[in-house]
């Protein structure tokens, strides 16, 4: 029969299976709180997936002469 309700079950148990399922806070991606932040970080995904998308027709266009 097993006690899932026991303090020192959590902490040796379960504590030590959150630990490694999730990052710690410090090494998570920081969402912006304010417009201008969200707007800033929006720019930058933009900016990426540009530059990706140019950096692959490059590709494909050297890959095709």
């Amino acid at each position: 029969m097993a006690y899932f309700g026991d303090p020192m079950f959590y902490q040796r148990h379960v504590r030590q299976a959150l630990a490694d399922l999730y990052p710690p806070p410090e090494e998570c991606h920081k969402i912006g709180t304010t417009s201008s932040e969200i707007k800033a970080q929006l720019e930058e995904i933009k900016a990426q997936r540009r530059a990706a998308k140019q950096a692959k027709m490059e590709q494909s266009s050297g890959q095709g002469a």
